[in-house]
């Protein structure tokens, strides 16, 4: 495969071999090639000269896609850069006699023609005058060179871009230069077992338990420590435990379902301010819930997964108070359920105003914002926010009042207020 050099080794490699057919023809013998913008080609040159612009490259959509070559099944590896090199050739007769110039544009286009790929010989010939070397010249793919007609009004443009009055000129493309990724590929280490005694897949007519959606209690799609969210799916009651899994978890952790008298699949999420010393804890959050089930092959897999949002708790059993100073700021220490894990998002939104802090370097129930711009004498309902999860700012839902068909309007709680003096 090609390096970074590949580019200039292109260019080189055509300088070349129209210089070859320029110092072979008697008439134009001393010609010189360059490849310079077209606005300075002519600067301090008199005499016959070719110049070789490159004035684009675009990518090959044909290869942009492509795994990377040498790459065998199943292994990974960053694709090479495939590049499309567009060059604008021009010709200048000595004297700026056109006639010549004519002469030396159809030379040049004459070994484009008689030599549409450029052959690895050909571009071995000039890779010591490409520093380090390129390995063009060993890339899968052949470079094809191919005449570009552009339409006459766009050559006029490129030619006003150049600030420069017009010459008579040839485009052409050079494709398709890889440049390799200096990523290396990853390879996977190879299957050692195909399964419990190298029998390869089971086969099994057991249908896997599938949780298609999990209710959280309420109306606020979340779910706090200590609730119990409703499992909604197909083919529950084949489920021995539920799996969850996260981001912020290290680990999956199983909580075992409930069968209520109406036949609902329920599962209490774990409170870590009540529940007995050892229980795992889920961060606040987005996770997902699988059923585990007996598939025959040793140990339960688990089926499809529904997500769930954990909000997190405000652990407080009054309102919070601020003391502001003149400019209506203050520090607030809060403390919460479950715990802030390193690298999560937090922040706290007092009334409607969002107070970012920074994540803690270790697990802690215990956060502190930075509040300014209150006003004093004033309530502020609270919510924290972990992972773009809000806590739930009201103590529950109100029961109906009877013979109503429904519930009556939710309350704020009080304990999760901020009351500024």
């Amino acid at each position: 495969m090609s390096t970074t050099a590949a580019v200039a080794t292109v260019t080189y490699t055509l300088k070349a071999m129209i210089q070859t057919e320029l110092s072979a023809d008697a008439v134009v013998t001393g010609s010189k090639v360059t490849a310079a913008p077209p606005d300075k080609a002519r600067s301090g040159n008199t005499g016959n000269q070719v110049n070789v612009f490159l004035y684009r490259i675009s990518i090959d959509p044909a290869w942009r896609n492509m795994d990377a070559p040498g790459t065998r099944p199943g292994e990974t590896g960053q694709p090479p850069l495939p590049l499309i090199l567009s060059y604008l050739i021009t010709a200048y007769g000595d004297t700026e006699d056109d006639i010549l110039a004519h002469r030396l544009l159809g030379i040049a286009m004459g070994v484009l023609n008689d030599s549409p790929i450029l052959s690895r010989a050909e571009i071995a010939k000039i890779a010591d005058k490409v520093a380090g070397g390129s390995g063009l010249d060993q890339q899968v793919e052949l470079i094809r060179i191919t005449p570009d007609p552009r339409p006459q009004d766009e050559i006029s443009r490129m030619w006003t871009t150049f600030g420069t009055g017009y010459r008579l000129s040839v485009s052409y493309d050079a494709a398709v230069v890889l440049i390799d990724s200096a990523e290396a590929p990853v390879a996977p280490m190879p299957v050692l077992v195909r399964g419990i005694g190298d029998r390869g897949p089971t086969a099994t007519t057991v249908f896997p338990p599938q949780i298609d959606m999990v209710v959280a209690p309420g109306m606020w799609g979340a779910a706090r420590p200590g609730d119990t969210v409703t499992l909604i799916g197909r083919n529950l009651a084949a489920a021995s435990a539920i799996q969850v899994t996260g981001v912020r978890l290290t680990a999956p952790v199983t909580l075992q379902p409930r069968v209520s008298a109406t036949g609902e699949i329920t599962v209490q999420i774990p409170n870590p301010s009540s529940a007995p010393a050892g229980t795992p804890s889920l961060p606040a959050g987005t996770v997902a819930l699988a059923a585990l089930y007996d598939a025959g092959v040793g140990t339960p897999v688990p089926g499809p997964a529904a997500p769930l949002a954990l909000a997190p708790m405000i652990e407080s059993k009054a309102p919070l108070k601020a003391k502001l100073d003149g400019t209506g700021a203050a520090t607030l220490q809060i403390n919460c359920q479950p715990e802030v894990l390193p690298g999560q998002t937090v922040a706290l939104v007092v009334g409607s105003t969002i107070v970012p802090t920074e994540s803690p370097p270790k697990a802690s129930s215990q956060l502190s914002f930075a509040l300014t711009k209150l006003a004093k004498k004033s309530t502020y309902p609270l919510r924290l926010r972990v992972d773009s999860i809000d806590s739930i700012p009201v103590a529950g839902e109100a029961p109906a009042p009877e013979n109503a068909s429904e519930p009556a309007p939710m309350a704020l709680d009080p304990a999760q207020t901020l009351v500024t003096s």
